[in-house]
């Protein structure tokens, strides 16, 4: 009987001792696993910037562990670089419950509460992760940007200065500068600031098309051709960049090279707004009335009331030189809307085909309605 009952009690602690073993193993992978999701979801975001990735991971971090604060914030972090801030909130918002004392959660915070144009919320947050952190540069770069979005320019400036002093090579910061420096005024300093951004990244596409634009105010339009066909080689599709060239081709009266872009930016996007009105314009400096008419009444199909519209197919026939049809379209935009503009080319219509009473009634409608335009000298017989 002793035998049996030692027999016993060796199995029973055998058995303890494997699930014992069997637990701590099983823990051990589980920890193991965390370690390794959680691993792959700031790989995915940090060096990938695949940010559906990141959540797929982050999310089974959760599912072994649900006060993991860091996989609640790689979520929020996540879905605010993919435009899901309304969705990120309540994850970062878990996130600061979890574990107050990291800064980036709460600069991450502040950066959703700025895109859902939380102003106040975003800038103390912003506040709040300088105070713990006052060596962490995305702060004041965020917190810069938010008062950018609230066209505080000026007070934008002295943080985007805050945060290139921390990283001399923050080219977005410089890039951000270069912006509120041209919204007030600064062209010079926007220019340097443009140009430094480009020798710290020369791929940013975007700091290209945008130093083209100070260019465009210098009239120096062979350097900002220069930047707009960069930035066209590093983006081909950019549609703010083929606008851009489009106008600047046109500046110069260079016609052909204005209807390539707008041809691109219809074959990007055939929605786009007014580019059948621009083409037609284009297309009119071509001499090539007809295709013109054929653009500027798609535009009129989509908008039969607006005058815009109306008086440029008004242009087009007057410049194709059918008279009587101009004379109609700018009576039908003056049904419209009585407007100067349409009142004085179809007076300046009537002039030309001697018609003097009516031209001189258009005429003066027009300079009543609008003093930019005067009354011309009248010299003309009767019909």
């Amino acid at each position: 009987m002793k035998i049996k009952s030692c027999d016993l009690f060796l199995t029973q602690m055998f058995k303890i001792i494997f699930i014992s073993f069997i637990v701590a193993l099983t823990s051990n992978v589980f920890a193991q696993d965390h370690y390794d999701y959680l691993k792959m979801a700031q790989y995915h975001f940090n060096e990938k910037h695949q940010f559906d990735s990141c959540i797929h991971y982050a999310k089974l971090v959760l599912a072994q562990d649900l006060q993991n604060a860091t996989a609640w914030y790689m979520i929020a972090a996540s879905k605010s670089n993919t435009g899901e801030t309304a969705d990120a909130l309540p994850y970062v918002q878990e996130a600061i419950k979890l574990n107050d004392t990291k800064c980036e959660f709460y600069d991450t915070r502040g950066f959703i509460y700025d895109d859902l144009e939380k102003f106040d919320s975003a800038i103390h947050d912003f506040n709040r992760a300088i105070s713990m952190c006052p060596e962490f540069g995305n702060a004041y770069f965020h917190k810069g940007s938010c008062y950018a979005s609230q066209k505080k320019y000026k007070q934008a400036l002295p943080e985007y200065d805050k945060a290139i002093k921390l990283d001399p090579e923050y080219h977005l910061a410089y890039y951000n500068r270069a912006m509120a420096y041209r919204r007030t005024g600064n062209n010079a300093k926007a220019m340097e600031d443009y140009t430094k951004c480009i020798s710290l990244n020369p791929e940013y596409a975007a700091a290209y098309v945008n130093r083209s634009n100070v260019f465009d105010d210098q009239f120096k339009y062979k350097e900002a051709l220069a930047d707009l066909m960069m930035a066209d080689k590093l983006e081909p599709n950019d549609l703010t960049c083929l606008n851009n060239m489009y106008l600047i081709y046109s500046k110069q009266k260079e016609w052909v090279d204005a209807l390539k872009c707008l041809d691109r930016i219809l074959a990007i996007d055939s929605n786009s707004e007014d580019v059948f009105y621009a083409r037609a314009i284009t297309l009119t400096r071509l001499f090539r009335y007809e295709e013109a008419l054929v653009d500027i009444d798609k535009e009129i199909q989509k908008a039969p009331h607006d005058v815009q519209y109306l008086n440029t197919k008004a242009f087009i026939l007057t410049e194709k030189k059918d008279l009587l049809e101009a004379i109609k379209v700018y009576t039908q935009s003056i049904n419209i809307s009585p407007g100067a503009y349409a009142y004085y080319h179809r007076g300046r219509l009537y002039f030309i085909r001697g018609s003097k009473i009516l031209a001189a009634k258009d005429y003066e409608k027009a300079v009543k309605l609008d003093k930019y335009f005067k009354l011309p000298n009248l010299k003309y017989k009767n019909n």
